[in-house]
């Protein structure tokens, strides 16, 4: 073999590799997402601590959230619209591969930050530490 057939063997052999890992970390970025989804789930589930409200056009009642705790579930939109994200983005330095998940609700901003008329009701980071245990094992022996 020429020096020439060594370097090609051993480029095609690296790119080969590397193809094999950023697989491996899109597929385990799409985990990561159901992880976060199902984070999302779980937070935004459960009793809540504030008045007592009516689901809107019936006669169901709910409890509502309290200043500080996650939102309380009154139509199940929030909790049912996320939009889920693997984005790969590739670089001189190699390939950067995200995962996230996005609320479809325009008012899910008003929720976790408050407004002049209503308190905070933050669960975005809530959602992040209930799925940092299982990302840190998805991605523990990439």
């Amino acid at each position: 073999m020429t020096p020439r057939e060594g370097a090609e063997y051993l480029r095609v052999e690296v790119d080969e590799t590397v193809r094999q890992l950023n697989q491996e970390a899109r597929s385990r970025a799409r985990r990561a997402v159901n992880a976060l989804r199902n984070s999302a789930m779980r937070v935004l589930a459960g009793e809540r601590h504030g008045k007592e409200g009516r689901v809107p056009n019936t006669e169901a009642r709910y409890t509502m959230s309290a200043p500080g705790e996650p939102p309380a579930v009154r139509t199940g939109n929030l909790r049912r619209n996320w939009r889920k994200y693997v984005l790969a983005q590739a670089s001189m330095s190699g390939t950067r591969i995200t995962a996230r998940i996005k609320s479809d609700m325009p008012y899910s901003e008003f929720l976790e930050q408050g407004t002049g008329k209503m308190a905070a009701r933050p669960y975005k980071q809530k959602v992040r530490d209930g799925a940092m245990p299982k990302i840190n094992e998805i991605y523990s022996n990439l």
